[in-house]
């Protein structure tokens, strides 16, 4: 008896040596959690600027369509149709961030041509919309009938000088294709069916109201007899019909202009202005990123957009649908990347 109890405490040591020196359990492995990935596409929008209304519409459209289908977008503005170094290195950082799309919109078509070749022969597929990059192999052009712009405008202006008269054409940026369009469709119908009709001067040059004014204060001086100016853009032809306004000379020279900008709407109803010719420049962005999905999910699309043009006068200006040709009243473009 007392030698069990003395073996009693040696066996309670040695037990105790035993568990201590017994292999710690091993934890079950832990599943590492699966890596972030993002399936979400990319879409990058270069423009010439954002100031005015023309550009805000385009902005607009792409950007609602994008939230619509589920893409992100980057969006750039290079500050004016003369800032074309800019817009180059605008599109080399997009290239850089590789976008999966690029859409376009040109300060010069030739200006930004090799860039926008690097950019496909990056493997980023690219559009363009209304004013278009000089490239063979762009994946679509969305656009309006600028050449009919010039028509329309340039039958509305005759009809309002009796046919008859000289007239005189504030351009826009030189090289831009729309400009270019808009301007031939002009002197194609004078030339063809208002023979009386004389282009006194066609000035190319930045568009926008000041420049509209001091144009025009020079060709009041030179041509004291004109009867007609065109200007591709209504800022600009705003400025115009500022400076007639300025002159006294509102009811002996008509403007007839494009694009039915805010400024624009408010003078064609108080007849500053008697001719609008409009495209439908909301839908034209919207068109960029229907085709950027179609391109996505591998399904067919047309490679050429031409998206019909009207003209607007005081009379017709109230029964018109605005919501595919301006932005909202208000809107005001974000462009935070």
């Amino acid at each position: 008896m007392k030698l069990f109890r003395r073996l009693i405490p040696l066996l309670i040591i040695a037990l105790l040596v035993s568990a201590c020196s017994a292999p710690a359990a091993t934890p079950a492995p832990q599943a590492e959690a699966p890596a972030e990935t993002s399936t979400e596409k990319v879409i990058g929008l270069a423009m010439p600027e954002i100031k005015g209304s023309f550009w805000t519409a385009i902005y607009y459209g792409v950007s609602e369509e994008a939230k619509t289908l589920g893409y992100k977008l980057i969006a750039v503005e290079a500050g004016g149709f003369q800032n074309v170094d800019k817009q180059i290195s605008q599109i080399e950082d997009l290239i850089q961030r590789k976008v999966d799309i690029l859409i376009v919109g040109a300060t010069s078509a030739e200006g930004v041509a090799p860039v926008v070749g690097d950019a496909i022969n990056a493997g980023i597929p690219v559009i363009g919309v209304s004013s278009i990059p000089k490239v063979d192999n762009l994946l679509a052009k969305v656009g309006a009938d600028h050449y009919g712009m010039g028509v329309l405008g340039a039958q509305c202006l005759a009809e309002a000088i009796g046919e008859t008269g000289e007239v005189v054409i504030a351009a826009g940026p030189s090289g831009v294709t729309w400009a270019v369009e808009r301007v031939k469709g002009l002197k194609d119908t004078f030339a063809k069916d208002y023979p009386n009709i004389v282009v006194a001067a066609e000035l190319n040059g930045p568009n926008g109201r000041d420049q509209g004014v001091t144009i025009t204060e020079d060709w009041i001086q030179k041509f004291p007899d004109l009867k007609g100016i065109f200007a591709v853009v209504d800022d600009t032809g705003a400025g115009a019909a500022d400076s007639l306004a300025a002159a006294g000379k509102t009811d002996d020279v008509v403007v007839s202009t494009c694009n039915l900008s805010p400024i624009g709407k408010e003078y064609l109803l108080s007849g500053k202005i008697k001719c609008e010719t409009i495209q439908q420049i909301v839908l034209q962005g919207r068109i960029t990123v229907q085709v950027s999905d179609a391109y996505f999910k591998g399904e067919s699309f047309e490679e050429n957009h031409v998206t019909p043009v009207i003209l607007v006068t005081k009379e017709n200006l109230e029964t018109l649908d605005m919501s595919q040709f301006q932005a909202p009243d208000g809107y005001t473009p974000d462009l935070t990347n």
